[in-house]
């Protein structure tokens, strides 16, 4: 059975693993007009993010995933910036204060 710091380790590990390809994904959906790809996309970060403390990346992701289906390819670009930026201090933290996998 995990403990408490294992299972946060497991988190945390996955997050970072996972991140940089939700990331990619992102870009590829807003340059190709894939609504779909970004709105699910940007949720699924949203979600990981919030439930890791990440709150300005969450709400970041959140207007992404509000406006879709909505905004420009430019408004949805610029935002996807704030994100990548947002994403860089959230590494660096989770990186700091992952627990050491015994």
């Amino acid at each position: 059975m995990l403990n408490q710091e294992e299972v946060l380790a497991e988190v945390i590990t996955r997050y970072l693993e996972d991140a940089p390809k939700l990331l990619q994904d992102l870009s590829d959906g807003i340059t190709q007009g894939e609504t779909e790809l970004v709105t699910r996309t940007a949720h699924t970060l949203k979600s990981s993010s919030a439930m890791l403390g990440a709150s300005r990346l969450a709400h970041l992701c959140q207007e992404l995933e509000a406006k879709a289906n909505s905004d420009t390819v430019e408004i949805k670009a610029a935002l996807f910036s704030q994100i990548q930026a947002e994403y860089e201090p959230v590494k660096t933290v989770l990186l700091e204060h992952k627990p050491d996998k015994p």
